[in-house]
């Protein structure tokens, strides 16, 4: 820190020196200074986050051309005592690469003005003389950790900088592309052999590099494409050693290389010749008919080692399989007819790959989920694709009935074993099927069909096309499926489906085929949220998967130009409230039959329950987005309940980095978002004093589901810990009021609520906070100004009610708010509590002004509650109210002055023995 403001590039050269120090404490701290302690080994995301605030302030105080200058140097400049980075220990180069990368794409290097293309270059020479060094030799640990930040680095300057690629096929240089292919087969580090393969594979699809300078103005041909970059001689290599998988012995690492390899040579052959980029991309000379070949015997090889005895290959060649089908368009390639025979191959494998790891006996969640992506994958792919092909054996397998069953394959993971081990499985599920669904977005299909069957029918679901298919199978199939599992999992695949269309149509895509299916059927998704949503026996993720669905609808619908009117009505009377500003769970008779006659059609789903709101719907299974509805209609503002809805979930999964930017608020609501989570905080300030009794209540409701979705909205709204104890305190006489009104209503479970939100906020309160004022020894219910005196007889007769409460969990909470309501009292009528500590600097006249006032509200405290609870709390007919009376008297005494209890006393001592007497047993 001393000598980044005097000399930055010599203290960053020191810095990457010392970070491959012997002593693992300076190589850590140098690691942390340089801002790549805990992203070495990590694949390049480029997030702001990934920078500590130390890095950034290095990266911006030099460019990476200064930096290339002082650490790596020319190689004739040679500076004693100042070892450059070919000096370097390996731990240093490892972590000087990195900080270097990150250099080169901060903000004043990548965006900046600074013309770095020759120190790029540099750059590169020193990661590919890094690569050569260590060439045909065996690794130590160190060594091979050095390669894989090599390749990690390379990459990303292969795929970013088109300079790269062209210094790549140089037959100048000392490592070139063809010792890159060698390497990613036979390096015995699986990183390497993944990032050298994604290199070769950005090498082959960018065509104009095997171009010669002097045709740039014509199309040159796949023939010639294929011999120039070797991609032919690749891939025949890469079939040669999977075939190798599956004989007694192989080398793991070879075929696992081979996978990624071979697969990034069958996508670039596949797009190059699917986009017509050469002039020969529809002629069938012999060599594009061999590469074909090669190809879809490694598709075949690829399929064949999905249920590999080997966990790695196996993993290896679900991934090869979708590096190899997947593009970067929105509709998927037509699947060329040479592929075929090993790609229906490839889908029966999966078919059973994905049954064995989803039975009983072999559950493998990790192996399911890499199953699930490279179905989507190979689903998307195939669309396009129909006619059958025979393998060697004379087996014949159809592509479509192979898709089709790989569908259903999908559909049995929900609820399955492997789905029971791992519930996110659900969502992979749901994107596999999202892409399968939106492959052709504008494609015209013969079999659609707008009328479906009341029952699934199977035949008819196999007729329809893809993005009916699936919608058909969810609504009439799986989501009202009588085993709980199975409904569990559908609400994620729901989800997954409404919030790729939802993006989809924010992206101005309205017009593909899968976006306007959904939007034809969001009445039906709608309900099925809701219905799962208030599941019994739902769990976090399915419940959490429904709020996320229930706002992307919303988002779709307002991108299409529906203002949300009809939705928000449906939600809302869903969610039991009605036009009476109250739940439906609580309106009269009367009011109930007056809405169910103005009901519309609109709900001729749900079967008429009489107390409102969705059909078995209870009131503890919506218990938490009745309040959230009711919060929002409070405040004039329907649309913020999806807005409160994201805010109320917490899974693990929306954090995930695969799924942060799928499932946030700004993705599923789109333009209808009200605002982020901060802005909806700040804008239901003002209107906290109603929002705080009712969201605490909930938060401390019976039913397990609304206290655990309530919880996370009340942190998301609040902020948690200090800045919520401040919110109450800035709201509590307003929370107190009503929570006290709550403890004795006609809902037992608001009366539960409440009695457990009040033992919370009540610990450690003072007189003024509970309104101050003088002693008053009997409410009489006449309105009056309420003050502490006031508040303190109401809190103690709804404690004494909920300990004499019918229902027991009501009792069970009632004991909680007796305990910490005689813990305020005691505290309140004790003066050496009572003194603050926080006047440190008063005069001596103004301390002991401060004492006597303090005296003065621990006197008011102890007559108001002694006179209460001799007069009504003894009297109490529960004998547990009287046990917490009467041990609160005791406490009063102990710590109350004698002048305080002077007037009482008599009638005290009669009360008690009275007390005593009564509690005596009758025998």
């Amino acid at each position: 820190e001393l000598l980044i403001h005097l000399d930055a590039k010599n203290a960053i050269h020191l810095l990457c020196f010392l970070s491959g120090d012997d002593d693992a404490t300076v190589s850590m701290i140098a690691k942390k200074a340089l801002g790549v302690e805990s992203s070495l080994g990590d694949d390049v995301t480029f997030n702001e986050t990934e920078w500590s605030n130390s890095s950034e302030a290095i990266l911006s105080s030099v460019t990476f051309t200064e930096l290339m200058e002082t650490i790596v140097g020319r190689a004739a400049e040679v500076i004693p005592g100042r070892p450059k980075f070919a000096e370097f220990v390996v731990p240093a180069k490892a972590a000087t690469c990195r900080f270097m990368l990150q250099s080169l794409f901060s903000e004043g290097s990548f965006y900046g003005q600074e013309s770095c293309a020759s120190a790029v270059d540099d750059y590169v020479m020193a990661i590919l003389g890094t690569f050569a060094d260590y060439q045909g030799r065996s690794l130590s640990r160190e060594e091979s950790d050095l390669l894989d930040e090599c390749s990690i680095c390379l990459e990303s300057c292969v795929s970013t900088f088109r300079e790269t690629r062209v210094a790549l096929t140089s037959s100048e240089i000392c490592y070139g592309f063809n010792d890159i292919a060698g390497q990613a087969v036979l390096s015995i580090s699986s990183k390497t052999r993944r990032h050298l393969s994604r290199i070769m594979g950005c090498l082959y699809e960018d065509h104009c590099l095997w171009n010669d300078a002097s045709d740039l103005s014509e199309k040159f041909s796949i023939s010639q494409w294929l011999e120039k970059s070797g991609l032919l001689k690749n891939a025949e290599m890469c079939r040669e050693i999977l075939e190798k998988a599956f004989e007694s012995s192989f080398v793991a690492c070879e075929v696992h290389g081979a996978a990624f390899l071979g697969s990034s040579c069958l996508r670039a052959f596949r797009l190059g010749d699917a986009n017509g980029t050469a002039e020969d991309s529809h002629d069938v000379s012999p060599t594009i008919t061999k590469c074909w070949s090669v190809c879809s015997r490694i598709v075949n090889l690829l399929g064949k080692g999905l249920m590999h005895a080997d966990e790695v290959i196996g993993n290896a060649c679900a991934q090869g399989l979708v590096i190899s089908f997947s593009y970067d368009g929105h509709d998927a390639p037509i699947l060329n007819p040479f592929l075929y025979e090993g790609f229906a191959l490839a889908l029966n494998e999966l078919n059973s790959a994905l049954k064995k790891f989803n039975s009983i006996d072999h559950a493998d969640p990790t192996r399911a989920s890499t199953l699930i992506r490279a179905a989507g994958v190979l689903l998307a792919a195939s669309t396009s694709g129909a006619g059958s092909r025979s393998n060697t054996e004379d087996v014949s397998v159809d592509l479509g009935p192979a898709r089709l069953q790989c569908t259903e394959a999908l559909f049995s993971i929900l609820g399955g074993a492997a789905y029971r081990k791992d519930e996110e499985l659900s969502l992979a599920v749901g994107e596999a099927l999202a892409a399968y669904a939106d492959a052709f977005g504008n494609a015209k299909w013969s079999n659609e069909s707008e009328i479906w069957p009341d029952d699934y029918d199977e035949v008819f679901a196999f007729d329809l096309p893809p993005h009916q298919h699936v919608l058909y199978t969810l609504f009439q199939r799986e989501v009202t499926h009588t085993n709980p599992l199975k409904r569990n999992a559908s609400a994620a695949v729901l989800l997954a489906l409404v919030a790729h269309a939802s993006r989809q149509a924010n992206l101005g895509r309205m017009d593909r085929a899968m976006v306007k299916q959904v939007s034809k059927n969001i009445n039906l998704f709608q309900n099925s949220f809701i219905k799962l949503l208030s599941d019994p026996k739902s769990k976090q993720l399915s419940r959490e998967s429904c709020c996320r669905g229930l706002a992307a609808c919303r988002g779709l619908a307002h991108t299409l130009g529906d203002d949300g009117g009809i939705l928000n009505e449906r939600l809302l009377k869903a969610f039991g409230q009605t036009t009476y500003g109250g739940s439906a769970m609580i309106e009269t008779e009367s009011q109930a039959r007056e809405r169910r006659n103005e009901r519309d059609g609109a709900d001729a789903d749900f079967p008429e329950t009489e107390i409102g709101g969705a059909a078995g719907i209870t009131e503890s299974a919506l218990g938490a987005f009745r309040e959230m509805a009711a919060a929002a209609i409070s405040l004039g503002r329907p649309d913020t309940v999806y807005s409160l809805l994201i805010l109320s979930t917490s899974h693990s999964a929306w954090l995930a980095p695969r799924n942060r930017d799928k499932y946030n608020e700004r993705s599923l609501l789109g333009n209808a978002r009200a605002e982020n989570s901060v802005s909806v905080r700040n804008a239901l300030r003002p209107h906290l004093g109603k929002l705080v009794p009712r969201l605490l209540r909930a938060c401390n409701d019976p039913n397990k589901h609304t206290r655990e979705q309530m919880n996370s909205l009340w942190v998301a709204l609040t902020g948690g810990g200090a800045e919520s104890r401040a919110v109450i305190t800035q709201n509590f006489l307003s929370t107190i009021d009503a929570l006290i009104q709550d403890a004795v209503c006609s809902s037992w479970r608001a009366r539960a609520g409440a009695c457990s939100a009040i033992s919370d906020i009540i610990v450690g309160r003072s007189w003024d906070e509970l309104g101050g004022g003088g002693v008053v020894v009997d409410d009489d219910g006449e309105k009056m100004n309420t003050t502490a005196s006031i508040r303190l007889i109401r809190l103690w007769r709804s404690a004494l009610r909920a300990l004499d409460d019918v229902r027991l969990v009501v009792r069970e909470r009632g004991e909680v708010l007796g305990r910490s309501l005689r813990a305020l009292t005691i505290r309140l009528c004790d003066p050496s509590v009572l003194i603050s500590s926080d006047d440190t600097f008063l005069s001596d006249s103004d301390q002991m002004k401060k004492d006597r006032e303090i005296e003065v509200q621990a006197e008011y405290a102890a007559a108001v509650s002694l006179g209460w609870l001799v007069k009504y709390g003894l009297n109490a007919p529960c004998p547990e109210a009287t046990g917490i009376c009467i041990s609160c008297l005791l406490g009063i005494v102990d710590v109350s002055k004698p002048t305080t209890l002077q007037p009482v006393l008599a009638e005290l001592c009669y009360a008690l023995l009275m007390a005593m007497s009564g509690l005596e047993p009758a025998a």
